[in-house]
């Protein structure tokens, strides 16, 4: 039985169910500029945009998939198409706690997207993003949903993850690329758990709200963080390395280095940042246990960065030095008694008396508030 049709609809965009009808509209996307289309699948000839949308209706009698028409709200143009696919139904025995009804999904995958060059990186993307991300965890209530593309699609895997999903891994020789090749797949997910900070996230973003890289919104972050379980933030401090090393996965030198402006740090600083902080994180960390709340200096990062020539080290190494010191961290935090979570240490500014849990918050949302400045360097984006 097909799932019920759904058009999903916010501010500057509108999904609507992927019909027939659209064919002209998406042909006249598919034979736009094309330059960001060498890793997806565009078909830009009636014949093979035909094909393409009977494909995915007979998906979607199928229940396999769930196809978009994307529509730009503000001009009321079709600006390219999306789909739920992959949909999974798993055998639960009925008196499963985890049935959330035979009718409905268990896993989704988010994917076949593609837009005109002039709607993306704008919030018609963004949005569409969340919304498809609401329908599957608020209305569904699925457990997991997926994201895969084409691992030398650096483009695609950035934005993926700006998204807050987690990087799985690579599947090698997955299936046949876009070209002809045999393509490498680079696969994300998003686990139920996780939906709540990425949802804040995404409706910050479409917000303009105030980023976490800034000072004016590092209050709001650290609320956040503080509220997630202990578990939920030792497993995001265990996710840095990965996430850092598919971020910048196919990146050059040159790129690495590229400053957005005056101001802001190119990639390669922010991952020195990241490296330094976790010495001196862990070493305040390991102080407290062995001293009576002990006082800290503030450390200048501008400084350091100037200093120990962030702008020349190179980042695979940098990554590498990264990594062991956060299996470092993760091995004293696993060593720690129920007690010793609530030993404290005193900043010497007007951040005060932290606890080691305290530290552990504020790892954590060091680490997302970086991850996201590093792949705005990339862009370009201050």
């Amino acid at each position: 039985m097909p799932l019920p049709g759904v058009t999903l609809e916010g501010q500057h965009v509108r999904l609507e169910p992927l019909e027939l009808a659209h064919l002209d509209a998406l042909l006249n996307v598919g034979r736009g500029p094309r330059a960001t289309y060498a890793f997806t699948t565009v078909p830009d000839t009636e014949a093979t945009m035909r094909a393409y949308i009977e494909t995915a209706l007979a998906d979607r009698a199928a229940s396999r998939a769930m196809p978009f028409a994307t529509v730009d709200r503000r001009s009321g143009r079709v600006v390219g198409s999306t789909r739920f696919l992959n949909i999974e139904f798993w055998p639960w025995p009925s008196d499963n706690p985890h049935q959330r009804g035979a009718h409905l999904p268990d896993a989704v995958e988010i994917g076949a997207t593609w837009l005109a060059e002039e709607a993306q990186r704008t919030p018609i993307n963004t949005e569409a993003k969340l919304l498809m991300l609401r329908h599957s965890f608020e209305t569904w209530r699925v457990h997991r949903v997926r994201l895969m593309t084409d691992a030398r699609n650096t483009r695609s895997r950035q934005a993926i993850l700006r998204l807050g999903a987690r990087f799985d891994g690579v599947l090698r020789a997955a299936r046949e690329g876009s070209d002809g090749t045999i393509r490498n797949t680079a696969t994300y997910s998003i686990v139920e758990a996780e939906w709540p900070a990425v949802r804040e996230r995404l409706e910050r973003r479409l917000a303009g709200g105030p980023r976490l890289t800034t000072q004016e919104g590092a209050a709001t972050g650290l609320d956040a963080y503080a509220r997630l379980s202990r578990e939920e933030r030792l497993k995001r401090l265990g996710t840095l390395a990965s996430d850092l090393a598919a971020a910048i996965d196919g990146v050059s030198a040159e790129q690495l280095a590229r400053r957005p402006d005056a101001t802001n740090w190119a990639a390669v600083e922010v991952l020195c940042h990241l490296r330094d902080l976790e010495e001196s994180f862990l070493d305040r960390c390991r102080l407290i246990m062995v001293s009576e709340e002990p006082r800290f200096l503030t450390s200048n990062p501008n400084r350091w960065a100037e200093e120990r020539q962030y702008l020349r080290q190179d980042a695979a190494a940098v990554l590498v030095a990264l990594g062991k010191r956060r299996q470092e961290t993760l091995a004293f935090f696993a060593g720690l008694a129920p007690g010793d979570w609530e030993r404290a240490g005193h900043q010497m500014d007007s951040r005060g008396r932290r606890t080691i849990d305290d530290f552990l918050t504020v790892m954590a949302w060091h680490d997302a508030n970086h991850l996201d400045q590093l792949r705005r360097a990339l862009d370009g984006r201050a």
